[in-house]
C-alpha cells in the first residue's frame, strides 16, 4: 500500500507542478510524460516484486502489465517474467498471449525468442524449442545463452548437428568450457535417443522444479 500511495503522489505531484507552468513547451511535456512514466513504471516494478515474494502472483502479473504499458522500452523481461507467473499457475492460454505479446512488440530482440525456447525446453518439447533458438540465433543470440541450442540438438539425438554447433562455439571462445566438454562428449559413441516422449506438454506444476538455462549464471 504504500507503494501505491507513492505512485500516486508522484503523479500528482509532478502533473500539478506542470499544470501550473504555463511556460511548458510541448517538447518539454512530453519529456516530462517520458520522465513520470519511468518513474511509475520503476515503482510497478518493485510492487511486482513485492507481490512475488509474498505469493500474490496475480497482482505481480498486474503490475509488470502496467511497466510494459508505461515503459515500452523495458525489453522482454516484463513479459517473460509475467508469461512464467501466468504458466505457472495454470493459466496457459494467458501466457501464450503474453508470450505473442512479448514477440509482436519486441520483434528483433534475440531474448524474447530464447525465452520462448525456454518455455519449451522446460516442458520437454524439444522440437518446438529448437525452433524459437533458431530464431533467437539467427538474430544474434549473444553466448552463453546460445549454449542452449547445442543441449537442444543433443536432446532431440542430432549429435552430428551438435558437435558442429560447438566446435563453431570453440572457434569464437578457445576456452569455454561447456563447448570443450560437450566437444569431448559428442566424439564419442552417443546412444541413440528416443525423441517420442519429448513431443507433448507436461504439467505447469513440473515447471516450477526444472532449472533455467543451466549455462546462463
Amino acid at each position: 500500500m504504500r507503494v501505491i500511495a507513492l505512485i500516486v503522489m508522484l503523479a500528482a505531484m509532478t502533473l500539478g507542478v506542470r499544470a501550473a507552468d504555463d511556460a511548458i513547451t510541448p517538447r518539454e511535456a512530453r519529456r516530462d510524460a517520458k520522465a513520470t512514466a519511468g518513474w511509475l513504471a520503476t515503482l510497478y516494478e518493485r510492487l511486482a516484486d513485492q507481490h512475488f515474494h509474498t505469493g500474490n502472483w496475480d497482482d505481480a502479473v498486474s503490475a509488470l502489465d502496467r511497466v510494459i504499458i508505461l515503459k515500452p522500452v523495458a525489453g522482454v523481461d516484463p513479459y517473460a517474467s509475467a508469461a512464467w507467473l501466468l504458466f505457472s499457475t495454470g493459466k496457459m492460454d494467458e501466457a501464450m498471449a503474453m508470450y505473442q505479446r512479448m514477440i509482436e512488440e519486441n520483434p528483433t530482440d534475440p531474448d524474447g525468442y530464447f525465452e520462448l525456447g525456454m518455455f519449451y525446453f522446460r516442458r520437454h518439447n524439444y522440437s518446438e524449442a529448437l525452433a524459437w533458438f533458431e530464431k533467437a540465433v539467427a538474430l544474434g543470440l549473444p553466448l552463453p545463452k546460445r549454449h542452449m541450442y547445442g543441449h537442444t540438438l543433443s536432446k532431440l539425438g542430432r549429435n552430428a548437428d551438435a558437435l558442429a554447433f560447438w566446435e563453431q562455439v570453440l572457434v569464437e571462445e578457445p576456452t569455454n568450457e561447456v563447448a570443450q566438454r560437450e566437444v569431448v562428449r559428442l566424439r564419442q559413441p552417443q546412444p541413440a535417443v528416443d525423441v517420442a516422449p519429448y513431443a507433448h506438454d507436461h504439467s505447469a506444476v513440473d515447471d516450477l522444479a526444472l532449472p533455467a538455462c543451466p549455462d546462463c549464471e
